[in-house]
Order: C-alpha cells, then structure tokens, then sequence
C-alpha cells in the first residue's frame, strides 16, 4: 500500500477548477472530481504577489498578511506529482499550516499542515 500523498495549499492559477482538473485528470471538464479533495482555506503570514509579465503569482512570507486559496488532499501519488511537476525551480515547497474556512467564509477552527509553493528569489 503507497503512502498517502501529502496535501497542500493552493493559490493562484490552479484554483481555476478546469485548469486543476486538466492537471491532475487529463480533462478540463472533471471539475465535479475535484470537488471532494478541495476546501477554501487561508494560510497566514504570506502575502500573493502578481510576477511582472508571468500568468502566474507568487507567495512570499510576510508577517500579518494571509493568501487565500484551497486546502487540496490528492488521492493519488500520481496527482501529486502532476501538480509538483507544473511547479519550476522558482518554487520551493514549504510547509504551512492552513486555516480551513466554512462556506460562509469564516474559520472552522480545522487547522491542518499542507505545503506551499513559496517563491523563491532568483
């Protein structure tokens, strides 16, 4: 039996549920098989910066400042490295610890440990 992949925090451009479900699937339009591995969430003490001339961002630690996003629980290895091979060298996986929020936006009181792609200056 293999490990159970490590869940992580997303923001950005892969909280686009077709461009996920490109990545982790194959097809754009499994939107509905994501749904059960993801869950709105907030990390705190990292601020998402916009990259000049990049359709992607980054998240950089900062103090007092929080980057909004998805709670994501891969169900495969495979998915997981999907998604870890979109990542380039200008990230490095870190672990966080993430705020799971309701659907009314507020905190359940869930905090669960993830990784997170942080920037890293080049």
């Amino acid at each position: 039996m293999s490990p159970e992949p490590r869940p992580f925090f997303i923001y950005g451009t892969l909280c686009a549920l077709p461009l996920l479900a490109w990545a982790m699937i194959g097809e754009a339009t499994k939107t509905n098989q994501l749904r059960p591995l993801l869950r709105r969430a907030v990390v705190h003490g990292y601020k998402r910066y916009s990259l000049h001339g990049l359709d992607y961002p980054a998240a950089i630690q900062h103090t007092g400042l929080s980057v909004d996003g998805y709670f994501l629980a891969p169900q495969t290895t495979s998915q997981r490295c999907k998604l870890d091979g979109l990542e380039g060298e200008s990230y490095k996986i870190t672990p966080a610890m993430v705020t799971i929020l309701g659907d009314d936006g507020q905190a359940t009181g869930d905090i669960i440990k993830a990784d997170l792609y942080v920037w890293v200056k080049t």
